[in-house]
């Protein structure tokens, strides 16, 4: 008898404890969905559009130059390109464009918003950007004379020195036999910057009237009066 009773109390517990549990997860369940938060629709992600490049064309708001006057042997490489070809005519100039002019070569390029570019024997220039937000020219070598015509900015690489051409008249000669450029301000001003060998950034003002010297390879610098 006694053991029946101790089956009978065991079965009971054990429906109590199904019960209660059942009734708890239920309740959990309940106050879950009540509070969960709603899940929004994934949004359609923007379409993004893309402009095609053109090896041989430049950007459509970049500028045009055109070469207005050349002697001598002169060269001309395009766009598209992978040597210089020489130039028997005058031609337009666009962004990627190069040109060069050899022992007994002259050139007069203009970009009538911006400058005349005057390139004396044995010059090189790379038009590296002819956007109207700046014009960047990397001449590599000889002597250039830069006249600042327009109100769009003009900048020059030589070796680690750029030189921001910001009105008058400006030649920049590089030495053929070292690592030298020497800026002669005529008349107006530049603004030179460059990093020293440990990494420090310099920039200077030079007006009209001066010559600033900078050595590429100690990045060493002078400036004197005409």
């Amino acid at each position: 008898m006694r053991y029946l009773f101790l089956f009978v109390f065991s079965v009971f517990i054990g429906a109590l404890i199904i019960i209660s549990y059942t009734f708890v997860i239920s309740q959990y369940n309940f106050h879950s969905t009540k509070t969960s938060p709603s899940i929004q629709p994934t949004k359609t992600p923007t379409t993004i559009k893309t402009i095609p490049f053109n090896a041989a064309q430049a950007p459509t708001e970049a500028l045009q130059g055109q070469i207005t006057t050349l002697s001598g042997q002169t060269d001309w490489q395009s766009r598209t390109a992978t040597q210089p070809a020489i130039l028997t005519a005058p031609v337009a100039i666009q962004q990627g464009e190069a040109v060069d002019t050899l022992d007994n070569g002259k050139m007069e390029i203009q970009f009538s918003t911006c400058c005349t570019i005057n390139m004396l024997a044995n010059s090189s220039l790379a038009f590296v950007q002819t956007l109207p937000v700046n014009l960047v020219i990397n001449q590599t070598l000889g002597n250039v004379t830069y006249q600042k015509t327009g109100n769009v900015p003009l900048t020059v690489r030589t070796f680690h020195l750029l030189t921001k051409i910001e009105q008058g008249n400006v030649n920049i000669a590089i030495d053929p036999n070292r690592p030298v450029v020497a800026i002669t301000v005529n008349s107006g001003s530049v603004q030179v910057a460059y990093n020293d060998l440990q990494y420090n950034s310099s920039v200077t003002q030079i007006s009209a009237g001066n010559v600033f010297y900078f050595n590429d390879e100690t990045r060493n610098t002078d400036t004197e009066p005409l």
